[in-house]
């Protein structure tokens, strides 16, 4: 069955989910900013942001391998 989640179909899927991992840091201060921004469903991100996007950056990782 394919995937038909709308996010991890999308063309900017990373910078989406870049997005999420750092709208706290990043000068994203809301989901549904970032929402707006990618023209994306506030329900479908959401959705996404808590099945589909990993917890932590490829950065955090590294801080965790040393």
């Amino acid at each position: 069955m394919p995937n038909s989640c709308i996010i991890c179909n999308h063309p900017d899927r990373a910078e989406i989910e870049n997005a999420i991992l750092t709208m706290s840091t990043e000068g994203h201060s809301s989901i549904e900013q970032i929402a707006e921004q990618y023209d994306v469903s506030l329900d479908e991100l959401k959705m996404h942001a808590l099945f589909h996007t990993p917890l932590v950056g490829d950065s955090d990782l590294e801080q965790l391998k040393n």
